[in-house]
């Protein structure tokens, strides 16, 4: 006789029914979080404390003059390039102020913020009373894919990143009043704060004043004459638009770099500066920007016409879609104002990949935005039309495998040169910190570019700051000072060898070798080189870091001597048209220390054309 089955009760049945999906469902959650936490590995591993280029200017002066006690209003509202960063200034003064200048501040607030739309993203990916089904965690997958993707990866590692952010965070905080249900007079005085926060933070955030005017919601539409009333409140958010937009040109100048505006006879190239604006983001390997560009174009035109249509066809649909529909709007009105200002100045600033300064991944935090919109526009389209419609369903289906496919190879061509792209980029911001910890000693170091781009009088900057308390660096004193100024001389100590050679048209020279401090089982902690000219006279003109792995040691040694190689290539074009040796020190910051390093560098008069 069979065992008698036991029996569940219907509660019980019903809770094993949804356990499986559930843990599906948290799955897919986890798996579309994986961005994220790459994002944050990163950040921890790559960043370096050290304000570069247009960072010295905003908010580099703010700071100064502060920590000086001459802080203006003229400071804060500042034009920098076509933006004037009143709130953004305001901020670095809360973050920097209290404990000294630290750029890292900027990109975990970089981080915070993307991470604030993902969540805002994610939320209107939902229906209003259901939980987060598996094609809303799907879509919001490919959503962290692309916003924090390793096309992204070096506006993370940058301290300014979170300005740009600001103007679609304020959007974002539109729309939410906008779908509440407050009455107009609060969504009116709202929305305008957050206008006002958004143009005062980045240029593009003037678009906002013709996106995001107050809508009215079901307690207003109840009231008789509720459009005189709206219109009203729209002519008074139209208003306070325009005296904050005027306000905001009163003594603006082009700035200087800026190249003149493309006008209408430009517009073959202010569209294709649009679609390689576009196409920048997924730019690999093989795929060019303007295919990735023109693909991203034509999807995100029909994302639009058809949410359009749909939501014409369906009233009460509107408030799923306007999120979106806003977004893409703004994605494409930053790309129409960049085009615009910048495409005179050619396409390669949109593609070149270079960790000098700021290169073009600047632009991809703006563009990216164009992507998002579209994955929300699709997954609404999914939900309230084609899976009603099996034929198109299956259609849909098979095109979303198709994009999702070509999402995938594209980022893994990205992930393939990501390493060597973020070796380089932090590898950067080390020779820019080298340069400004060296900057007094050193000041026609030609190192301090990639720091600051006009050098001239950058190292006075760099000491006024250092005396305020902002720049947190070694202290390099009149003790070495005075040191590396005298040439060394070959000695019988193992303090390090250089070695070293020109190459290309002699503009550049490859200098290696190791440095240690004698008598200590540590590495250098820094290399200054020299150049010496025939009479004896001994120059110092640049600073190199330790801590590369030597190639030469073989047999047991401690980490600190195997780290104590060097290898960089320096810029000679300044030095003497005349043959020159370069000799080097080794340098003990903790003690005040230098020691000769052994060898030389031979560098030859260029030859005469």
């Amino acid at each position: 006789m069979s065992a008698p089955r036991e029996r569940v009760a219907p509660g019980n049945q019903e809770v094993s029914a949804r356990h499986p999906p559930d843990l599906w469902r948290i799955g897919l959650f986890l798996v579309a979080c994986l961005p994220i936490f790459f994002i944050l590995r990163l950040q921890l591993k790559y960043w370096v404390n050290i304000p570069i280029w247009d960072e010295w200017d905003t908010p580099g002066r703010a700071l100064l003059h502060f920590a000086q006690d001459k802080l203006s209003w003229s400071d804060l509202l500042a034009q920098h390039n076509e933006s004037r960063k009143f709130f953004p200034r305001l901020i670095y003064l809360a973050m920097n102020v209290p404990l000294g200048w630290d750029v890292r501040y900027g990109m975990v607030l970089t981080f915070l913020g993307a991470g604030a739309l993902s969540g805002f993203l994610l939320r209107h990916l939902r229906y209003f009373g259901e939980a987060v089904r598996g094609p809303a965690l799907f879509a919001w997958l490919l959503i962290n894919l692309l916003l924090f993707g390793p096309s992204q990866s070096e506006n993370y590692l940058s301290g300014f990143t979170f300005e740009i952010l600001i103007p679609v965070l304020a959007l974002c905080g539109c729309l939410t009043i906008n779908l509440s249900d407050r009455p107009l007079a609060a969504k009116c005085t709202w929305n305008s704060v957050l206008c006002i926060i958004a143009t005062y933070s980045f240029a593009h955030g003037m678009l906002l004043w013709i996106l995001a005017f107050p809508l009215p919601g079901a307690s207003d539409t109840s009231h008789p004459f509720w459009r005189r009333r709206w219109i009203r409140w729209l002519a008074c958010h139209g208003l306070i638009g325009a005296i904050a937009v005027g306000c905001y040109f009163i003594g603006y100048r082009r700035p200087e770099i800026a190249p003149p505006p493309a006008s209408l006879l430009d517009l073959p190239l202010i569209g294709n500066f649009i679609l390689i604006w576009l196409g920048a983001v997924l730019k690999s390997g093989p795929v060019g920007a303007h295919f990735t560009g023109s693909l991203a174009a034509i999807l995100l035109a029909a994302a639009c016409a058809l949410s359009a249509f749909g939501v014409w066809r369906n009233r009460p649909s509107w408030s799923r879609y306007y999120p979106w529909l806003l977004l893409a709007c703004f994605a494409m009105g930053v790309a129409l104002i960049s085009a615009i200002g910048r495409a005179n100045l050619g396409l390669e600033p949109l593609v070149y990949e270079s960790s000098e300064g700021f290169g073009s991944y600047r632009y991809r935090i703006s563009s990216v935005l164009a992507y998002l919109a579209m994955i929300g526009l699709f997954y609404h389209l999914y939900r309230d039309w084609i899976v009603l419609h099996p034929i198109w369903r299956f259609r849909f289906i098979i095109a979303i495998t198709v994009l999702t496919t070509l999402l995938g190879v594209a980022e893994v061509f990205l992930f393939q040169g990501l390493s060597h792209r973020l070796n380089a980029f932090r590898e950067n911001r080390r020779r820019a910190r080298t340069a400004v910890i060296w900057s007094e000693a050193l000041p026609r170091n030609p190192e301090l570019f990639h720091a600051y781009p006009y050098v001239d009088q950058f190292p006075t900057t760099v000491a006024a700051m250092k005396r305020a308390g902002l720049i947190k660096a070694p202290e390099i004193n009149d003790q070495l000072k005075a040191a590396v100024s005298v040439a060394p001389s070959e000695t019988g100590d193992t303090a390090g060898r250089i070695e070293g050679s020109p190459v290309g048209d002699g503009k550049m020279l490859i200098v290696s070798g190791w440095a240690l401090i004698p008598g200590r089982d540590a590495r250098a902690d820094y290399v200054v080189l020299g150049w010496q000219t025939r009479d004896g006279a001994f120059h110092p003109f640049t600073a190199l870091p330790t801590g590369r792995r030597r190639p030469d040691m073989t047999g047991p040694a401690s980490s600190a001597i195997r780290n104590s190689g060097f290898l960089q290539a320096v810029d000679i074009s300044q030095l003497p048209k005349e043959p020159l040796t370069i000799r080097a020190w080794s340098v003990d910051l903790k003690d005040k220390q230098v020691f000769p390093i052994n060898g030389t560098v031979r560098v030859d008069a260029p030859s005469q054309p």
